[in-house]
């Protein structure tokens, strides 16, 4: 008897990863296909060119007073950061897919930066395509607040924040 509880549970994992990864793969060819993605990778080559450093510039984005956490967390090992994904994904409604994300380049951080040369920080929220009840995209906006203070030596690569909606959230620009 236990091998066939043991038979139904591979079976029910093994056919919990196919359903995702195949969610996944219909996730992914709906991002390439979306109107304003570019077919070139903007990885290779020059990226565009920015004036004078301006994500860089400092000076306007940290002249906050009262300077407040910004609870913003750094994860400092790799099975945390995993935990907490698969934590979520457990949590997620059937039929949905497993892990839910977005990718901001680098570049494109600059540029929202340089455009908001007042901002401190950003807003990432979720948000649909026009027209679409199905094409789930993720928002990012510059934004400013006192929430900027951090408690991190600066060795980790991977942080979470948690949400400070409907209080204060990111507003298309308003």
């Amino acid at each position: 008897m236990n091998s066939t509880w043991v038979k139904l549970a591979i079976a029910y994992t093994a056919g919990m990863i196919t359903f995702a990864v195949i969610e996944d793969v219909k996730i992914m060819d709906k991002l390439d296909k979306m109107p304003g993605i570019s077919e070139t990778d903007t990885t290779k080559g020059e990226p565009p060119a920015l004036e004078d450093d301006c994500a860089c510039q400092n000076e306007e984005r940290y002249n906050v007073d009262p300077s407040e956490a910004s609870e913003n967390t750094p994860i400092d090992k790799i099975p945390v950061c995993q935990a907490m994904v698969a934590g979520a994904a457990a949590t997620t409604p059937p039929g949905t897919a497993v892990c839910k994300g977005a990718w901001f380049s680098k570049i494109t951080l600059d540029l929202i930066f340089c455009h908001a040369p007042d901002a401190n920080g950003i807003f990432v929220y979720e948000g649909m395509m026009p027209g679409s009840t199905k094409d789930r995209v993720y928002i990012v906006e510059a934004a400013r607040t006192n929430k900027i203070l951090v408690t991190d030596d600066g060795s980790s690569y991977i942080y979470y924040s948690r949400s400070m909606c409907p209080t204060i959230c990111g507003k298309c620009g308003m």
